[in-house]
């Protein structure tokens, strides 16, 4: 079946209009002509036939796999648009209309602060994003996304995973970088005991953590993990909301 994609959905899907309603086709850009197999309304093993001219190669080498980013397939005036499109309909929708500034991107590898999913292996730990619509772990050593500081972590990370991560079960791990380290939060790891907390501690100060919260429980405080906000610094309770990237929260 051959369709010509009409629009993109919020979560970046490109849909068609099929004989009985809309068709599905992640990864598309409207405009582009696509033909695969009708299952349901879904088109699955699709080849492009026709790609658009906002259509780009994607900067990450994990983009195939990888359900952390959505558009990098597009080019970025693209994406401004269509995210600038999004809240124009929603203000829209409820009889509202509002003066809108250009859309401000930030750069890649600038991202403070990530969710990674992790679970320990035979041989040692998994741990990246999931791919697309799966609970799969996408290991995602060169993230265009996760300012370098995030990267370099992941050692340690994966430490803390293989000590105290489960074969069955999935932990997760949110990083933040910060002034004076990283502040890393698990949950979903084993439940603490006095050998558990001394060798997560050991982790702690081998990587250079500013501190580790495990299932809810500060398990190693280094030093305060600080965030400046204007001229005053401040160091945030574990978990707390944090503007994923400088530039977003200057904007």
């Amino acid at each position: 079946m051959k369709v010509t994609i009409d629009r993109l959905g919020h979560l970046g899907d490109g849909i068609a209009q099929g004989p009985l309603g809309a068709i599905f086709v992640p990864g598309m850009l409207p405009g582009e002509e696509v033909e695969g197999e009708l299952q349901g309304d879904q088109l699955a093993d699709f080849r492009i036939v026709t790609p658009s001219v906002n259509r780009v190669k994607p900067p990450c080498s994990h983009a195939k796999t990888c359900g952390g980013c959505m558009m990098q397939h597009a080019s970025e005036a693209f994406v401004a648009d269509w995210k600038l499109g999004i809240v124009k309909g929603a203000l829209a929708g409820q009889g509202l209309e509002a003066e809108f500034r250009p859309i401000i991107t930030s750069p890649p590898k600038s991202r403070r602060r990530a969710t990674i999913a992790a679970r320990r292996t035979k041989t040692g730990a998994l741990m990246g994003f999931h791919a697309r619509a799966s609970d799969m772990v996408v290991e995602v050593p060169n993230c265009q996304l996760l300012h370098p500081d995030l990267i370099a972590t992941f050692p340690g990370l994966q430490a803390l995973v293989k000590l105290g991560g489960s074969r069955t079960a999935e932990v997760s791990l949110t990083v933040t970088r910060s002034l004076s380290g990283a502040d890393v939060m698990v949950v979903g790891g084993k439940p603490l005991d006095g050998q558990l907390q001394l060798e997560l501690a050991r982790v702690t100060e081998t990587y250079g953590f500013a501190r580790l919260t495990w299932n809810g429980d500060t398990v190693a405080l280094r030093t305060a993990p600080m965030q400046r906000f204007g001229r005053a610094l401040v160091s945030p309770p574990p978990g707390a909301f944090l503007q994923a990237t400088v530039e977003g929260e200057q904007a």
